[in-house]
C-alpha cells in the first residue's frame, strides 16, 4: 500500500470520528465512536440500484428487528418495559406531527432492539437506523398509516411486557410489512 492511500485512509477514519490526532502526536483510535457514523463507511450511501438498495435495507430491517422483539420480550427489565411504554405514550402524542412522530418511532424500534439485550444487535440497528429514516418517514406521512403503526406499537410493547417472544415477533413481522407496503404506496403516489 502507497503512503499516499495510508494518508487518505487515516484522513477518512479522522474524519469519521474513529481516529483522533494532534499535531506532533501519534494518531490513536477514539475512545468513543459514533456508530451510527460508521454506517457510511458499511453501508453504502447510494447504490447502482436504488430499488435494490431499499429493498435490502428493509429485508435487513426485518431480520434485525423481528429477532430484536422476540429477545427483547425474553430479556427487557422493568426499567426498559417502563421505558418502552413512555414512548409508546409520546408517539400517540405526536401523531399529528410527523416529524415528531418518526423522531419517536426511530426510538421506540431502537429501544426494543437495545431491550434485546444484544450489543452487536443494536450497533448494527444504530447504522441501519440512519440509511432507513428516509424510508420510515415516507412510510408515515399519512395520518392513516400514522394511526395503524401507533396501534401496531401498542401491541408489539405489550407483547414484550408480557414476555411474548413469539407473539412480539410476529408483531413486529406484521408493522414492518404495514410499513413497507405505506413506503411502497407513497412511493407509487409520487411517482403517478
Amino acid at each position: 500500500m502507497s503512503r499516499v492511500a495510508l494518508r487518505e485512509g487515516l484522513a477518512q477514519l479522522n474524519a469519521l470520528g474513529v481516529l483522533g490526532s494532534s499535531q506532533g502526536r501519534a494518531t490513536v483510535v477514539a475512545a468513543e465512536v459514533d456508530v451510527r457514523s460508521l454506517g457510511d463507511v458499511f453501508l453504502p450511501l447510494a447504490a447502482s440500484d436504488e430499488a435494490r438498495y431499499e429493498q435490502d435495507l428493509l429485508d435487513t430491517r426485518r431480520l434485525l428487528e423481528v429477532q430484536g422483539a422476540a429477545l427483547a420480550a425474553n430479556r427487557a427489565s422493568t426499567a426498559d418495559h417502563t421505558e418502552l411504554e413512555a414512548i409508546v405514550h409520546d408517539l400517540a402524542g405526536a401523531l399529528s406531527q410527523p416529524t415528531d412522530y418518526l423522531k419517536h418511532d426511530e426510538r421506540l424500534h431502537h429501544r426494543i432492539v437495545t431491550a434485546s439485550g444484544n450489543t452487536v444487535l443494536a450497533h448494527f440497528h444504530s447504522m441501519l437506523q440512519q440509511q432507513l429514516e428516509p424510508i420510515v418517514a415516507s412510510s408515515i406521512a399519512n395520518k392513516k398509516d400514522r394511526l395503524v403503526s401507533l396501534e401496531q406499537h401498542r401491541a408489539i410493547v405489550r407483547a414484550i411486557v408480557a414476555g411474548e417472544s413469539q407473539g412480539a415477533s410476529e408483531l413486529m413481522a406484521s408493522h414492518l410489512g404495514s410499513c413497507a407496503n405505506a413506503y411502497y404506496r407513497a412511493q407509487g403516489a409520487q411517482h403517478d
